[in-house]
């Protein structure tokens, strides 16, 4: 494992994420780092469709965090509202409406009982990574 950013990542999953060719230099260790091709991307998420796995990744943690109870901090901080008015004109698109939107393309009905329930929730998000219009 390493230190990056604070936080603790292990070798075979850095390597994944960053892309570093590694050297080693008098006493530690220097990374070297690259853009990774298109080709190896498409490796990583094994030729999946991007924009299917990102929108079920993003299903997939709304759900948990719908099951949270209301004491976590997480919970508390997705149900706050700021006390502020917002700005005039068209309202900023909120990652919340994204997976409304994403919810509602699927035409899943009554996501608030599926979401619940981890068993119909996962079909939802498996459902979501071979959607297609």
């Amino acid at each position: 494992m390493f230190l990056y950013n604070d936080l603790m990542i292990t070798f075979s999953v850095g390597r994944k994420l960053l892309s570093g060719n590694e050297h080693s230099q008098n006493s530690g260790l220097c990374v070297i780092w690259r853009i990774k091709t298109n080709e190896e991307l498409d490796k990583l998420i094994k030729h999946k469709n991007i924009v299917n796995h990102i929108k079920a990744q993003r299903l997939s943690w709304f759900g948990h965090v719908q099951r949270m109870p209301d004491t976590r901090t997480v919970k508390k901080i997705f149900k706050w509202n700021p006390l502020i008015k917002r700005s005039q004109g068209r309202p900023k698109y909120r990652w919340e409406d994204s997976v409304k939107q994403d919810i509602c393309q699927m035409r899943v009905r009554n996501w608030i009982t599926y979401v619940q329930d981890r068993g119909k929730w996962k079909y939802v998000v498996e459902k979501a990574i071979t959607f297609s219009r």
